[in-house]
């Protein structure tokens, strides 16, 4: 007799989404197209959507962002980003109204007067537990799922590091609509990232630069 399958075992029928994003892409509407690249001359490499993940990414390997997002039945569901550069893994999220939910994600009606994304930027270096849905992706309740933390580095080594950073997510964003699926189809997007008003002060004084040891 088998022995029964634990909750958090992958089923033998499972497919794995990169799988079914091949698939997408190979579809008539997709196939052939790219989505467009960009470049950011401050850096010196091209940046652009990719749909699976999903991320930005750059033609510099070590610098990409990714966005992570997940709900299920009884639970709200979180979202952030996670800025990529070198070493450094940076978070970024959004405020909620006040409450400590795990947020980034777009307001589709939130543009600019020509259309722009706007992507609310509120608090950097957040650190949170979310269930572990990226190690067990075919696991669809959040009751048996694992907590994971989620974090990276805690602040910026020095005025030029922030500058590098605050400058990183704007260009990244500046390429990143409500639709990865219009990239998708080769069209042009466009997004804009607002710092919060908290944020940007912490920016100007200084208060998310850590200084060395004995300093």
């Amino acid at each position: 007799m088998t022995a029964p399958k634990g909750p958090l075992e992958k089923p033998e029928d499972w497919e794995d989404f990169s799988v079914q994003w091949r698939r997408i892409k190979a579809a008539p509407a997709y196939a052939g197209k790219v989505p467009p690249r960009y470049h950011a001359e401050e850096f010196g490499f091209d940046y652009w959507i990719e749909v699976e993940g999903p991320k930005i990414l750059t033609s510099d390997p070590s610098i990409f962002m990714s966005f992570h997002a997940w709900g299920a039945h009884g639970y709200e569901g979180h979202s952030y980003a996670m800025l990529h550069d070198g070493e450094d893994q940076i978070t970024i999220t959004s405020q909620c109204k006040g409450k400590a939910k795990v947020r980034f994600s777009r307001d589709l009606a939130d543009k600019t007067d020509d259309g722009t994304q706007i992507w609310r930027v509120d608090e950097l270096f957040r650190r949170f537990s979310v269930p572990d849905h990226k190690s067990y992706p075919w696991v669809s309740s959040i009751h048996v799922l694992p907590t994971v933390e989620i974090g990276g580095i805690d602040g910026f080594r020095n005025q030029a590091h922030q500058e590098r950073v605050i400058c990183l997510i704007k260009t990244l964003l500046s390429c990143k609509s409500g639709s990865d699926i219009a990239a998708l189809r080769g069209e042009v997007t466009s997004g804009k990232a607002v710092f919060g008003e908290r944020l940007r002060a912490q920016l100007r004084t200084g208060a998310l630069i850590k200084s060395a040891p004995g300093e």
